[in-house]
């Protein structure tokens, strides 16, 4: 089996993380286009300041899904440096936001959420991708999973049968 790693100066690693982000009292920022298309703007800018590589971005209506390489960082400082460079930088951009749904508070809610992936992505990838508006980084031109494939994901249940000794 073929790994997927990256070198760094001591040692070979490959950690994929599903991370979410929520916004604050749940107002549906993300189906403003403008809004979404900055924040994911945002993030791959602040992807690439740091080497972070994403494999992909989802956003729904009110959360922001996304799968990040950990890489030389920790789960709690990723988190901090995409939701605090995020969250400002859209309030200065758009700051009528600010001003009707967060009332001179932040962004992005407290709670997040941190998984890592392990060796199988297709599973988290799949979902990723089922949210509402969804870009795979290798097409940043698809902007939702139907223009990705007309059907919907299948789930598959496995059923094994054990053998009565």
């Amino acid at each position: 089996m073929k790994r997927d790693t990256v070198k760094y100066a001591h040692g070979l690693k490959r950690i994929w993380v599903h991370m979410s982000f929520k916004v604050k009292y749940c107002h549906p920022i993300f189906d403003i286009r403008e809004v979404r298309e900055a924040c994911q703007q945002i993030m791959l800018e602040v992807a690439d300041t740091y080497g972070v590589e994403i494999k992909y971005i989802g956003f729904d209506n009110n959360h922001l899904h996304f799968i990040p390489d950990l890489g030389n960082y920790s789960e709690p400082y990723l988190k901090r440096l995409f939701k605090g460079t995020t969250g400002r930088k859209l309030l200065q951009q758009f700051k009528w936001l600010k001003q009707k749904y967060f009332w001179g508070s932040g962004l992005w809610g407290r709670q997040y959420y941190c998984y890592g992936i392990g060796s199988d992505m297709r599973v988290l990838s799949k979902y990723v991708q089922k949210q509402k508006f969804f870009t795979a980084m290798h097409n940043p031109e698809q902007k939702s999973l139907l223009e990705y494939h007309p059907v919907y994901w299948p789930v598959v249940f496995y059923t094994i049968k054990m053998k009565n000794d």
